[in-house]
């Protein structure tokens, strides 16, 4: 009768267990991600000569949804080369059952160079991933870098504060803090 009731209590622990970690990966940590690489890009031509300071300013007056504005700052827009656009891209591994939508980067902090960091754009596409499958997700952030060497620049970006936000069917809205890691280097630097 003892050895019952032991088998019986071991059987229902090791079940709460399962059931727990099921719930845990499936609700509450479904995403997984891995950073892959960052670039550069600097607009120069005439084709692209104004599209930083137009996105900005649509930004500061309130007409776009799809931007996080970061600062405020009057910034002098006569020199295209004094502005960069960041991108980093992760791979996102959803290891739920259900469906993430809307996934979209969102900076919480700007760290020490908060006067340089200008906007953060949406993803042209919704971002999504279906059950149990991997998505590649870019942060793309815009900055001022004038008199900023390369490496100053890698250092203001592994300064952010980013975290992925994404709606789960059946359970909503989520959050997930994204590091970014000490050894990002810049790939590439393009310029436009």
């Amino acid at each position: 009768m003892m050895k019952k009731r032991i088998i019986i209590g071991v059987t229902c622990v090791v079940l709460l267990s399962i059931i727990a970690v099921i719930s845990i990966f499936q609700f509450v940590f479904p995403l997984t991600y891995e950073f892959v690489e960052a670039k550069t890009f600097k607009y120069l031509g005439d084709d692209y000569a104004g599209v930083i300071e137009t996105e900005y300013k649509e930004a500061k007056e309130g007409l776009r949804s799809d931007i996080q504005l970061l600062t405020s700052e009057d910034f002098d827009f006569s020199d295209p080369n004094n502005f960069t656009q960041i991108v980093l891209w992760y791979e996102v591994k959803n290891r739920s059952f259900l469906d993430v939508n809307n996934i979209e980067f969102y900076v919480e902090d700007l760290g020490t160079y908060a006067d340089r960091f200008m906007y953060k754009t949406d993803a042209v596409v919704t971002q999504s991933a279906d059950a149990n499958e991997f998505a590649t997700i870019r942060f793309d952030v815009y900055m001022f870098t004038e008199g900023l060497s390369e490496r100053e620049i890698m250092q203001a970006v592994k300064g952010l504060t980013i975290n992925l936000q994404y709606i789960q069917d059946f359970t909503g809205n989520h959050s997930l803090g994204i590091s970014i890691p000490d050894d990002m280097a810049f790939i590439e630097n393009n310029v436009l």
